[in-house]
């Protein structure tokens, strides 16, 4: 298992949206991942695949908040969730950057991949 170097993770309904845009599925009820081999690990919640029997596994740390570890042996899982889940920690923080925008009055009207900087540009309106 791989611990992801992708932020941590604070806010599960963000992280849900954020599955939901990379067609998996956020467990909280889920205490145990799957990994290559058919190895597990203990976890507060897990992302699943679809077509895929590896999962993300969440672990909550000393501080309330949530690390990815990811075992990205499957082609299928790795497209979908990135290499070490870095498509849905992408993901994850732009539905963070809506949530704070909408809570502070403003609002993203759009958002594009620059292929030339390889980063995500949100751009925001401003009521």
């Amino acid at each position: 298992m791989i611990k992801s170097d992708c932020p941590v993770i604070k806010n599960l309904k963000s992280l849900d949206k954020a599955c939901n845009e990379r067609k998996c599925t956020l467990n909280t009820n889920q205490k145990e991942a799957t990994f290559y081999a058919g190895h597990k690990m203990a976890c507060d919640a897990t992302i699943s695949v679809p077509g895929s029997s590896y999962q993300i596994a969440l672990v909550k740390n000393k501080d309330g908040a949530y690390e990815m570890f990811t075992d990205s042996f499957c082609s299928t899982f790795s497209s979908v969730v990135g290499p070490h889940g870095g498509k849905i920690s992408q993901h994850y923080q732009i539905e963070e950057h809506k949530r704070i925008a909408k809570a502070n009055g403003q609002s993203i009207v759009k958002c594009e991949f620059n292929p030339n900087t390889r980063q995500v540009e949100l751009t925001l309106k401003v009521k």
